[in-house]
């Protein structure tokens, strides 16, 4: 903060390096999520030959994918939803400025999301809530359980 005193930035620019700060955060994070579980199953299964491979029954064909390729897909895809709910706790700490506000809200929503989701299953506007968006990974192996989405 001392140097915000002797050269002003705009607050665009602060509000700006403080998401991307968040984003870089959230990737790191998740990156060496993906690494220490890598080397845990290593260590668990003793260094044997891992099995690169894995073979699904789809749409009545059995398809051989790799299990690097979907382990990868499935991080990613889970990373969107937590960049997701840090840009909406970010957004509402910026107009409210309460951080502790923003983090209860967005953990209410994060984790009491899919129940509220399970509810309005049955109306049409169920399709337009966050939570029935964000589990990108489920959308893209099965499609979703809620028409149009």
């Amino acid at each position: 903060y001392k140097f915000l005193t002797i050269r002003p930035a705009s607050r665009f620019k602060i509000l700006t390096a403080k998401f991307l700060a968040i984003v870089i955060f959230a990737a790191l994070l998740f990156i060496f999520n993906m690494i220490f579980s890598a080397l845990c199953g290593l260590v668990i299964y003793k260094f044997q030959q891992p099995a690169w491979s894995e073979f699904i029954f789809q749409d009545g064909n059995i398809i051989k994918q790799n299990i690097f390729v979907e382990a990868s897909k499935y991080y990613v895809l889970s990373w969107l939803p937590t960049v997701v709910y840090a840009s909406f706790a970010f957004m509402i700490s910026v107009l409210t400025r309460s951080s502790g506000g923003a983090i209860g809200i967005s953990l209410f929503l994060a984790l009491s999301g899919n129940i509220a989701l399970l509810a309005a299953t049955r109306y049409n506007w169920a399709k337009y809530l966050l939570p029935a968006n964000t589990d990108l990974y489920s959308i893209s192996k099965n499609g979703s359980f809620i028409d149009g989405v």
